[in-house]
């Protein structure tokens, strides 16, 4: 929805302190820094069994 956005305001859109640049800029952060549901399943999986997090 960002990226449509985006496209629709062109330039504007990237300015300092534009929201939809700062909305761009947290939408792209969250996903990519956020771990999948598969790798917080196995972390929690291995922390019950008192397992190593990184599978040493």
């Amino acid at each position: 929805m960002t990226n449509e956005a985006m496209t629709l305001c062109g330039g504007v859109a990237y300015r300092e302190n534009s929201l939809l640049q700062r909305a761009l800029r947290d939408a792209r952060a969250a996903h990519v820094m956020s771990p999948t549901t598969d790798i917080l399943r196995n972390w929690a999986g291995r922390s019950l069994l008192g397992l190593p997090l990184l599978g040493e």
